[in-house]
């Protein structure tokens, strides 16, 4: 961490980006952040990432439907995001999938 980055091989470097981009991936995973803003935020962002991170060869689309401030309590939203999150990993690795559509 103290070496001038310039003095680093260029592979390790690219090597190095690679990883730190991983790690926020998994961390922003553990408890996305959106879920402070509710589902339907959340799910969005979770078709957002997903799609980002296939490269945007899956369309991935959220339509999530929501009633003014009302909000699940914080268990329930929690789980609903991983089973949505769950799935969606799933239809991304086994199935092939070209389209996911998260609808609620």
């Amino acid at each position: 961490m103290n070496l001038d980055s310039a003095s680093l091989p260029h592979r390790f470097q690219q090597s190095y980006e690679e990883v730190i981009a991983r790690l926020r991936e998994i961390v922003s995973d553990l408890r996305p952040s959106m879920l402070r803003y509710g589902l339907k935020l959340a799910l969005e962002e979770l078709a957002d990432s997903l799609s980002d991170r296939n490269q945007n060869i899956v369309e991935l689309t959220a339509n999530v439907q929501a009633d003014g401030d009302w909000r699940y309590p914080e268990p329930i939203e929690n789980n609903l995001y991983r089973i949505v999150q769950e799935a969606c990993g799933n239809a991304l690795k086994y199935a092939q999938t070209k389209t996911i559509r998260i609808t609620g």
